[in-house]
């Protein structure tokens, strides 16, 4: 009996992950349209990803896709992140809308963030608000908020969202990811930590 010919055929190696930057800046409709400048002063400083708030102004204007552009346009890594507000779970239009945004940039947005830190927020708005950020990028999405906002709400024992990232704002100055962590809402660890707001908000990554 004739043996089966064994055809050589190359292994298809999945592609590799990209090596996302270690420290990030996040700007909101407050840092205004960026230049092409602004990126190469900071990123002599080593910053090379930028997360951009999803966000129309109450005067109608929006930066974010003017930011998110001028990030690509200057080989930034990007991500995003949308407010969390009382009364999400029953108006989630509100949070669609912030969304809509971003749909030209799904495909190269990092991660999504949900900002957890106003007053009135309950945990119904949050699993509303994670539910459709999760569908609309088809990912896990990240929490930013932190340990003060916790205590304020009364869940620091509250872990019913600490399977997910932590995106956590902790003022200390120092960009050490792991330096003053205080566990709290079931997280051991942050993924990213918000340092400093001088003169912006920057933010350094956990290495995988």
């Amino acid at each position: 009996m004739t043996s089966p010919v064994q055809v050589w055929a190359p292994v298809r190696r999945a592609p590799p992950q990209p090596v996302l930057p270690s420290h990030w800046i996040d700007v909101s409709n407050w840092q205004g349209a960026l230049s092409p400048g602004w990126f190469d002063e900071w990123e002599r400083r080593g910053f090379g990803g930028l997360i951009v708030q999803a966000v129309t102004g109450q005067d109608g204007q929006s930066y974010t896709q003017q930011q998110l552009d001028m990030a690509i346009e200057c080989d930034w890594s990007v991500a995003a992140y949308v407010w969390c507000s009382p009364g999400d779970a029953l108006t989630p239009s509100r949070i669609l809308n912030r969304l809509a945004l971003l749909d030209p940039y799904t495909s190269k947005l990092e991660f999504l963030a949900l900002d957890l830190e106003a007053s009135g927020v309950n945990t119904e708005d949050v699993d509303a608000d994670l539910a459709l950020c999760d569908s609309y990028l088809q990912d896990e999405t990240v929490v930013y908020t932190a340990y003060w906002f916790f205590e304020q709400q009364g869940w620091l024992s509250n872990t019913r969202w600490c399977d997910r990232p932590l995106w956590d704002a902790d003022y200390d100055g120092t960009s050490n990811v792991d330096y003053g962590f205080r566990p709290y809402g079931g997280w051991t660890e942050r993924w990213l930590k918000q340092y400093t707001d001088d003169p912006l908000d920057q933010n350094v990554m956990r290495r995988a």
